[in-house]
């Protein structure tokens, strides 16, 4: 079984970096949403457990990446 608050909490935190960080388009980001909510949503326990391993691997890579930059964010 999967931590859905934490599931949520990484993937606000990707969703933010993809965006303000990496400037994905707002479709790219639409479709990964949709995705995302779509899985979670479903029945699939395998297909949510990856998904949740993603975001918390991606959530991970971002959080040591602003700190060996300094900052919240690298604006």
């Amino acid at each position: 079984m999967i931590d859905i608050e934490k599931a949520r909490d990484d993937y606000k935190t990707v969703i933010r970096w993809w965006r303000e960080v990496e400037s994905w388009p707002e479709d790219d980001l639409k479709v990964v949403e949709v995705g995302i909510q779509a899985a979670m949503k479903g029945s699939d326990e395998n297909l949510k457990t990856c998904w949740a391993n993603h975001l918390a691997g991606e959530a991970e890579r971002i959080r040591r990446e602003k700190a060996m930059r300094g900052s919240a964010w690298p604006h």
